[in-house]
């Protein structure tokens, strides 16, 4: 994973791809208010060029953005600067998420999970990010489910976009053996008047099935809150092509339901 998002990270965020995170707040509000809780410091793993984290900090949350790319670090440091928004952003793998204290809730949004192509990484990063919490602090996460790559980046070409300032054309296929998806970017960045950079990466994802996931989760400590099709709240089914995830942290001390932030 330590390949990519650097010399892309502009072709995303000129396509802008960010925007599916941000869509995602009212999702995150939501999920906070049915169950209770009232979050006041948050880490966004895997987040990128900061859309989301810069969301949330800008509704009164302390966040924390922990990403590794440097390049993508960059755009996200320079988007809250300009907005005049505090967030403290570290470069870090999320197989080995490290915070200096623990937060009350935790993100990691437009399926980043789907890039732990192994069981032994997506376990890793379920139990740093449940070392991450308080007691009683919540997970929200999205992934693609095994259909949800196969159709969508199953074997097709697709023009992301084409501008003055950008030409993009990504390949996609889908090893249905293996479960990974394979994401072939090929992005041409303007530079100078008919002078253009190429950019080429190559990304993988994997799709797990709903009842692996649900067993990371538990194994990793995690009570799980809710699982469903759509940021309404849609219910999952074999048709389902992404999944939400809401799962807390068992909290030593609960009352009436609420979760409980105490430090």
């Amino acid at each position: 994973m330590s390949s990519i998002y650097r010399r892309y990270a502009e072709a995303y965020v000129k396509a802008g791809q960010g925007r599916w995170s941000l869509q995602l707040v009212p999702w995150a509000t939501a999920v906070f208010e049915r169950n209770g809780a009232a979050p006041t410091s948050l880490v966004d793993v895997a987040c990128g060029s900061g859309e989301f984290a810069l969301a949330m900090a800008q509704r009164g949350l302390r966040v924390t953005g922990v990403d590794q790319s440097p390049d993508m670090l960059a755009i996200a440091r320079r988007s809250a600067q300009e907005k005049g928004v505090a967030i403290t952003f570290l470069e870090q793998d999320m197989r080995r998420l490290s915070l200096p204290a623990p937060v009350d809730a935790a993100s990691c949004l437009y399926d980043s999970l789907n890039y732990l192509i192994s069981d032994v990484d997506l376990r890793q990063t379920l139990h740093a990010v449940a070392t991450s919490l308080r007691p009683g602090g919540l997970f929200l996460f999205d992934m693609n489910t095994i259909l949800g790559l196969a159709t969508r980046w199953g074997n097709r070409v697709w023009l992301i976009q084409d501008n003055e300032d950008a030409l993009e054309v990504d390949q996609s296929e889908f090893d249905y053996d293996a479960g990974i998806a394979t994401l072939k970017v090929n992005a041409f960045l303007r530079r100078d008047q008919e002078l253009y950079e190429r950019v080429r990466e190559i990304h993988r994802e994997r799709g797990y099935p709903v009842p692996t996931i649900d067993a990371e989760l538990r194994a990793a400590g995690f009570e799980i809150l809710g699982r469903w099709s759509s940021p309404e709240f849609g219910e999952v089914t074999p048709q389902t092509g992404r999944v939400f995830y809401a799962a807390r942290r068992p909290s030593a001390v609960t009352r009436a339901g609420a979760t409980d932030f105490r430090s």
